[in-house]
């Protein structure tokens, strides 16, 4: 028997976008592997979607958007799931205002959900980085509410870290059963908490 092409169920994929919360645990004593966190919702959406993995070290919401001719854009399709985790570096290093950064997600969004992909967009949590600007919770608490103000506008799924207890103000961060000695990076424990906040919104789209 044949099969034309339009019969053949292609494989979909569940594409993550990010920087070092979500790439790696270079500063994490746990010895967890790369990609911890997208790998671990990646088996949630087993065996529907293959995993796809772009998150990078350092990686700001800026140059993801300038690379996403060769990464999500290249990759993703119509039914696809896109989980993107930023904002804290375009933030700090791009030192962004709450409004370019978000300016920044909706650049992706909506190219990501223009393209017909579930697309799930995580709020940014606390941090207290040596050299972190004084006023950069603020920018983040505003950023985090233009995301979770906006969804219905773009079309996305909030995952909203920011707003959960263990991540919300600068003071969780000195909190070491959840967060790395630098303050920034989430130890096993926090990262596990990510693992039950994203798998909650990434459930009801697989």
């Amino acid at each position: 028997m044949g099969y034309t092409i339009s019969s053949i169920k292609r494989t979909r994929k569940i594409i993550f976008e990010g920087n070092s919360l979500s790439w790696t645990t270079q500063r994490n004593p746990d010895g967890l592997n790369e990609y911890y966190i997208p790998r671990a919702i990646a088996a949630v959406a087993a065996p529907t979607y293959t995993p796809v993995y772009f998150p990078i070290s350092g990686q700001t919401q800026a140059t993801i958007n300038s690379l996403m001719a060769t990464k999500v854009l290249q990759y993703s399709e119509k039914g696809d799931i896109v989980v993107l985790w930023e904002g804290t570096n375009d933030l700090n290093v791009g030192a962004l205002s709450a409004q370019a950064a978000f300016d920044n997600v909706v650049i992706y969004a909506q190219k990501v959900v223009g393209r017909g992909c579930k697309l799930v967009i995580c709020t940014a949590t606390a941090r207290d980085f040596a050299g972190d600007a004084a006023d950069l919770m603020t920018r983040i608490d505003a950023y985090n509410v233009l995301v979770r103000n906006n969804a219905a506008t773009y079309g996305y799924t909030i995952c909203d870290l920011g707003a959960d207890p263990m991540f919300d103000t600068r003071a969780d961060t000195a909190n070491a059963t959840n967060y790395s000695t630098d303050l920034l990076h989430l130890i096993k424990p926090g990262q596990d908490n990510v693992i039950s906040l994203l798998t909650t919104a990434v459930t009801p789209l697989i």
